[in-house]
């Protein structure tokens, strides 16, 4: 069986960047290949069957965008800082829904409604 290839390789990203830092802003060919790493991190399987999926890309995407001028390609590939960057905002956009969705279901325990699914086993793994 063939392998599938790679939706961005290491010397494409690392031109890019290099372009980029000489021209001193954001290119579009970057951006191009920001947003695809952006979304590739949240087809990881840790995420893609969240519902917000589409968002854990974006918010990933405006960090990527801040920092995007950090990546050095003369200390290793670019691919991998990037995708460290992703994965870390994806796991802290999930720990800020958890958490709001936690509120919500103790607020709705007060008035005696039922919580979420889910709800019970994390505070049990909390405790």
């Amino acid at each position: 069986m063939a392998q599938k290839p790679h939706y961005l390789t290491a010397e494409e990203l690392n031109a890019a960047v290099i372009e980029a830092k000489g021209l001193g802003f954001l290119t579009p060919r970057l951006t191009k290949h920001l947003m695809k790493i952006a979304e590739g991190a949240s087809k990881h399987r840790w995420y893609v069957n969240y519902s917000y999926r589409e968002d854990l890309a974006a918010y990933s995407l405006v960090q990527l965008t801040r920092h995007w001028d950090k990546a050095d390609p003369d200390k290793g590939p670019c691919f991998n800082y990037y995708s460290r960057i992703c994965f870390n905002e994806m796991g802290e956009y999930v720990n800020n829904e958890r958490r709001q969705s936690d509120t919500v279901d103790e607020y709705g325990l007060e008035l005696g409604l039922e919580p979420s699914s889910g709800y019970e086993d994390r505070q049990a793994s909390n405790s």
